[in-house]
């Protein structure tokens, strides 16, 4: 079983729901006066742990109006900050065509338009979301900020791995969307529900990082899968030079440069490394699903994706294995998916305990 199976499957479970979310995301936009660009894939993937995990807690999704609102007010603007921070193009945007969308909308709806969530979490949601924005808009500045500077290549694997100013904290998209869920089902979010949804949040991250070695040094960023080549005697020199080559050449591509890097980061094993302290974080927040839910199973396919998304990563060199399949090419294919006794067990959970939604939703309500 592979990450993409994974998401082939959840997409396949709560495709009515996440077809409404995007319906009314890219609504909302388009009465707004923005240019509607393709955001399926991003809205996908931003939906999923809210979904997952109102699943998980044995409720069924509320009618989405919150993660509407925090797709809106959370998921994009930020994005739109990160392109302007970094200058850079992740597979995921250069494939959905978001640009023009997240750099023209993305600030007008954080700071102008707002939305209103009419969901039973209501106020609660927007403080939670505000409070985490905010985290996530000062990690972005201190990347930044800290970009090409020589002492991250000074930082100890433990602080940067445990440190929640690290890059591996920096994304609340999870800890916002399964908060908002709690909120929705007027159940707590709990040490062990927020334990779970940092640590999917942290293993993604690590994903990231061993994805994208050639970028992250290039932008001037020193990665977890770098600064553990850095700490093996035999290779630090080396890699300490090269990233300083590199660097010098002020961001420019030089595929020569970072492949050599690429290969002292792999033969140093560092990846392994990084795979081990991900697997341990794996099996703390699989541990920590089943106390914290009553029907786990939806949450913890969520950890083994992006634990799944780190081994794919390293079995191909680190690098973002081609091709990139969106959410939907993966749920429409069905050589792509988990055993089908599980899917169908997820789908007669959910079917039991759904609402509703998104037959019986009404329009978003926008202000």
């Amino acid at each position: 079983m592979t990450d993409q199976d994974i998401l082939a499957s959840l997409v396949r479970l709560f495709e009515p729901q996440l077809e409404d979310i995007e319906q009314r995301v890219v609504g909302f936009l388009v009465e707004s006066g923005f240019r509607s660009s393709s955001a399926t894939d991003f809205v996908y993937r931003h939906s999923l742990p809210y979904l997952a995990c109102s699943d998980a807690l044995n409720c069924g999704p509320a009618q989405g109006d919150a993660v509407v609102g925090c797709v809106l007010s959370y998921s994009f603007p930020l994005m739109g900050l990160d392109i302007l921070l970094d200058g850079g193009a992740p597979v995921l945007r250069r494939a959905e065509e978001l640009w023009g969308t997240a750099s023209v909308a993305a600030t007008a709806l954080l700071t102008n338009l707002g939305y209103a969530l009419v969901a039973p979490s209501g106020v609660d949601s927007v403080s939670l979301l505000s409070s985490l924005a905010r985290r996530t808009i000062n990690a972005m500045m201190r990347d930044s900020q800290a970009s090409f500077d020589p002492a991250q290549l000074n930082t100890a694997v433990d602080e940067y791995w445990r440190s929640g100013t690290s890059r591996l904290f920096g994304s609340a998209i999870n800890e916002l969307m399964f908060g908002v869920a709690c909120q929705d089902a007027r159940r707590s979010f709990s040490p062990h529900r927020r334990f779970v949804a940092a640590g999917i949040g942290r293993l993604r991250q690590a994903a990231d990082e061993l994805m994208d070695v050639r970028e992250d040094v290039r932008r001037g960023l020193v990665t977890l899968p770098v600064l553990c080549a850095l700490s093996t005697t035999s290779h630090a020199g080396r890699v300490t030079s090269m990233v300083r080559e590199i660097w010098d050449r002020g961001g420019e591509e030089d595929a020569d440069l970072e492949g050599e890097l690429t290969e002292l980061v792999l033969d140093s094993s560092a990846p392994e490394h990084v795979l081990g302290r991900m697997r341990d974080l794996r099996d703390e927040c699989l541990r920590s699903a089943k106390l914290a839910f009553p029907d786990p199973e939806p949450v913890e396919l969520l950890i083994e994706q992006r634990w799944l998304q780190g081994t794919r990563a390293v079995a191909h060199g680190l690098c973002d294995p081609p091709p990139y399949l969106t959410s939907l090419a993966l749920a429409a294919d069905r050589s792509f998916g988990v055993p089908t006794e599980v899917e169908d067990r997820m789908r007669a959970n959910l079917s039991r305990r759904s609402p509703g939604w998104p037959a019986q939703a009404e329009a978003g309500t926008a202000s």
